[in-house]
């Protein structure tokens, strides 16, 4: 019985040391999903606070978050202050119209910013709309 447990033991080992290398020589491939790229990325530099804007990656559900702080409740300072943060990740080297982004303005439930807001207006330039 003695041996019997010795050698499965020694099996198991040797399992694990086959395997532990086999992962050495194929590595698991990099994620493709382009939220994940970014927020590996940006490991060192999230939460990122600008003057106008702060932006977090919310792991659990693989999104950034942007919040926006605006002086007035209009589309010309969102789309203002949305074009400077998606500027931050096309400084770091991140194309922001490949990810998925909460755009939140800050202390603003959406609905109200809407109302307050009006229509958006025809001319309205906003990056990745």
């Amino acid at each position: 019985m003695r041996k019997t447990l010795v050698i499965v033991v020694a099996l198991l080992i040797a399992a694990g040391t086959f395997l532990a290398l086999r992962q050495q020589d194929n590595p698991l491939p990099a994620s493709t999903d382009p939220n994940i790229q970014a927020a590996q990325k940006l490991e060192n530099t999230l939460p990122y606070r600008g003057g106008s804007f702060s932006i977090s990656y919310a792991q659990e559900t693989n999104e950034f978050l942007v919040m926006l702080k605006l002086n007035n409740l209009t589309w010309e300072e969102y789309a203002t202050q949305r074009n400077e943060a998606a500027g931050f990740f096309r400084k770091q080297g991140i194309d922001p119209c490949t990810l998925t982004v909460q755009w939140l303005v800050d202390g603003t439930h959406p609905e109200t910013f809407r109302e307050a807001a009006g229509p958006i207006p025809d001319d309205l330039s906003l990056s990745c709309s």
